[in-house]
């Protein structure tokens, strides 16, 4: 029979101690094997894991055919188990269609989602932008507003003093008038006393 034929090559195992399907190997059943013993006698021992390693490597074939028997037994059993899942939970052509369907609307909805979020995303920054824009301009157009006072303001004092130096230049021309007025009259009156 099979599970005459089974070997230890054949119940290879990963590092970890399970086996690629995710089943116990036939050291791992002698393991729990060996805990069950263990705790019908004192359920507060714990195992020699060295111990049952060097027990295991000493134990003749015959000894170890049981435990290679439960693994493949228990590998059988899920392969089994996995088999019948997948046929009672197969879909029929239709509800392939119908689920294939729903998940390529659901697919388009997210895009449109992600494509309206980023809409959204862009049309806010673009608002925050233009309000940025306008407050710059507001700020520029005073700006302005505020040099082109000072323009005036510039030219009102060069023409104010402009003017300034045009009445201080008058009133020396009429000091100065003054003055040869006040001096003709001095020797005019100094040639009377004579």
């Amino acid at each position: 029979s099979d599970s005459e034929d089974i070997s230890p090559k054949q119940d290879k195992v990963k590092k970890g101690g399970k086996s690629g399907q995710g089943f116990s190997n036939a050291y791992l059943h002698y393991v729990q094997y060996k805990r069950d013993e263990l705790d019908k006698i004192d359920p507060e021992a714990r195992l020699d894991k060295k111990e049952l390693s060097r027990t295991w490597r000493n134990l003749d074939e015959n000894d170890r055919k049981v435990f290679y028997e439960m693994s493949f037994k228990e590998k059988q059993d899920g392969i089994e188990i996995y088999r019948k899942d997948i046929k009672e939970n197969a879909f029929s052509e239709s509800e392939k269609k119908e689920r294939k369907k729903e998940a390529d609307k659901k697919y388009r909805n997210s895009k449109k989602e992600v494509i309206a979020r980023k809409d959204h995303e862009e049309n806010t920054v673009n608002d925050m932008l233009e309000d940025v824009v306008k407050g710059k301009e507001s700020k520029l157009s005073e700006l302005v507003n505020y040099v082109d006072s000072l323009r005036s303001d510039v030219v009102q004092t060069q023409k104010l003093s402009h003017d300034y130096a045009v009445n201080v230049g008058e009133k020396d021309i009429e000091i100065l008038v003054m003055k040869e007025q006040f001096k003709a009259l001095h020797k005019l009156h100094n040639s009377c006393k004579k």
